[in-house]
């Protein structure tokens, strides 16, 4: 399994001066990081972030050698068509509509359960947010084996990301547990790559990347150079049908901060936390939810979330939800209308909604059908999240009266 050192034939050689065989040269980290307190804020590997960004997104400047520029310039060029195709007929339609209902004072803090790899429609929907939190079942991966990859390994990984993205960004078949059950091994960190795709899709680029993890009382422990060393290439995986990771534990979880491309910000950041988020986990480590209760009021987002928030073993997460969201954008697997009026909260809808597409617990499914039905008739233009049987785009605003 790869290591954190760099070897002749592999992507980068940072801080050396490469040999004949080496295809990419990291550029050495800049003055301003000798101000950085490792042991207080753990290792940045601000490095590999963008080589990662330069290699999966078709943006950055990280210097590569000819060949591997080639390797970048062919996915690229293989990519285009579904980045362009994702603008033209979701981004430039959701933006200006989105941002036509979502309030203007939502709270700059979002969090995104049940998340998967997806970023790109959680910058467009809070696109003014300053913290983002995403909470989903896949486990992050090892940044540093960018710098392990050959030019035959970098051709063959990039070909089963696009094939990944490509359902991504169709919008039409993406969060298909069995996409995501798959990203949890690979010689790139898929679910860190998808990040990066997002980020330059809105033409961001990432300025730091650290791994942490959660304290029982909520805080964040950013892991260091010296506790990342070693251990076995095995993180657990969060749900029975899910994969183990084939790298640490402390690679689970990660800290990306990024701005716009090209500018000195403004700075923002999200936090992927790789958990379940089932009664019986979230009881068992009350880390996660003392973590989120710390922000206050949130902004949060919720879709294509296989309609766990309108059963039992969800409670937690949903009363939370209900507790600290003052808004929430979601299709139909939002928290149920009844809760949500007892919680103190009010609901717009978008769209039509008569069925869902998956199995689902039936009385749910009349109590938000009949909802939607009592609603006015409102168009939405766009696809948010899933789709009902009817193949019917559908969209709801959750807002605290």
């Amino acid at each position: 399994m790869p290591s954190a050192s760099a070897s002749a034939g592999s992507i980068a050689s940072a801080g050396s001066s490469g040999s004949a065989e080496s295809t990419a040269v990291i550029p050495t980290a800049k003055p301003a990081a000798a101000v950085e307190k490792p042991v207080l804020f753990g290792q940045n590997f601000a490095d590999e972030a963008r080589l990662l960004y330069r290699l999966v997104s078709c943006k950055g400047d990280v210097p590569v050698t000819p060949a591997i520029a080639q390797i970048i310039d062919d996915h690229c060029r293989q990519l285009a068509p579904s980045i362009e195709a994702f603008k033209k007929n979701w981004l430039d339609t959701a933006r200006p509509f989105l941002a036509s209902i979502v309030p203007g004072d939502a709270p700059t803090k979002v969090v995104y359960p049940f998340a998967g790899g997806d970023n790109t429609t959680l910058l467009v929907t809070y696109p003014k947010a300053e913290e983002y939190t995403s909470l989903s079942l896949e486990l992050v991966g090892d940044v540093r084996r960018v710098r392990e990859l050959t030019p035959a390994g970098l051709t063959s990984t990039l070909r089963k990301l696009r094939a990944r993205l490509d359902e991504l960004l169709g919008v039409n078949t993406f969060s298909m547990s069995e996409t995501l059950q798959k990203m949890m091994t690979g010689e790139l960190p898929q679910e860190l790559s998808f990040l990066m795709v997002g980020l330059g899709i809105h033409d961001l680029e990432p300025v730091s990347l650290r791994y942490f993890r959660l304290e029982t009382d909520g805080s964040l422990h950013y892991f260091t150079e010296e506790e990342l060393a070693g251990g076995k290439n095995t993180a657990r995986r969060r749900a029975p049908t899910w994969q183990d990771g084939d790298f640490p534990e402390a690679f689970s979880n990660v800290e990306l901060v990024f701005k716009p491309r090209g500018k000195d910000g403004p700075v923002r950041i999200q936090r992927h936390i790789a958990c379940n988020l089932d009664n019986a986990h979230v009881k068992a480590d009350p880390a996660l939810l003392a973590h989120l209760s710390k922000k206050g009021d949130v902004s949060m987002m919720i879709k294509a979330a296989s309609y766990l928030l309108w059963r039992l073993d969800f409670s937690r997460i949903r009363d939370y939800a209900l507790t600290h969201a003052k808004v929430i954008v979601s299709d139909s697997t939002a928290p149920l209308p009844g809760e949500a009026e007892r919680a103190g909260y009010k609901q717009e809808v978008w769209g039509s909604f008569v069925r869902a597409r998956i199995p689902v617990l039936k009385e749910p499914e009349r109590e938000m059908r009949k909802f939607w039905e009592a609603q006015p008739k409102r168009a939405l233009p766009m696809r948010f999240g899933y789709l009902d049987q009817n193949d019917s785009p559908h969209l709801m605003l959750t807002q605290r009266k």
